[in-house]
C-alpha cells in the first residue's frame, strides 16, 4: 500500500512544483534534506562506534 502511495504523492509534488513554476525551489529543497539526513546518519554512526568503543575499554 505504501509503496502506491509514496511514489504518487512525488509525482504529485513535483507537477504542482512544474505548474507553478516552484520547480527550483522543489529541487533545493530535496537537495537540503538529503544533506540533512546524511549528516544524521553519520552522527549516529559516529555515536555507535563510541558506544562500542567504550563498550570495548570496559571488558
Amino acid at each position: 500500500m505504501l509503496n502506491t502511495i509514496w511514489p504518487i504523492f512525488i509525482l504529485i509534488s513535483f507537477s504542482y512544483a512544474i505548474f507553478s513554476g516552484n520547480l527550483e525551489q522543489l529541487n533545493s529543497s530535496i537537495f537540503e534534506s538529503t544533506s540533512d539526513a546524511i549528516k544524521l546518519s553519520i552522527e549516529l554512526l559516529r555515536y555507535d562506534m563510541s558506544m562500542e568503543w567504550d563498550y570495548a575499554s570496559c571488558q
